[in-house]
């Protein structure tokens, strides 16, 4: 009677896994930031994957992003790179 009820505290099990949610939480933010960063200097550089591709970072955009980090300039050789269908007006932009 009149005493606090005592506070949970975790097993090292429990507070390990909780560790490891909040670390992946953050990376998953993170994450979300460097892609708008890739965006933001592809865009800088005359380069609109985003206009082309629904997802930059997946294997096309990648692929295409190695090709342009390797010297590639030529957008039909790029066009290459996909591995989903892209229109052939966009190839034009």
């Amino acid at each position: 009677m009149g005493m606090l009820e005592g506070s949970f505290i975790p097993d090292l099990y429990t507070e390990t896994l909780r560790q490891y949610c909040r670390h992946r939480s953050s990376l998953i933010l993170d994450s979300s930031g460097y892609i708008n960063k890739i965006q933001k200097s592809l865009r800088i550089t005359n380069v609109r994957l985003d206009s082309v591709l629904a997802d930059v970072v997946g294997l096309s955009g990648k692929a295409i992003i190695e090709a342009i980090l390797e010297g590639e300039r030529n957008p039909q050789k790029l066009a290459n790179y996909h591995t989903t269908p892209i229109l052939d007006n966009c190839i034009n932009v």
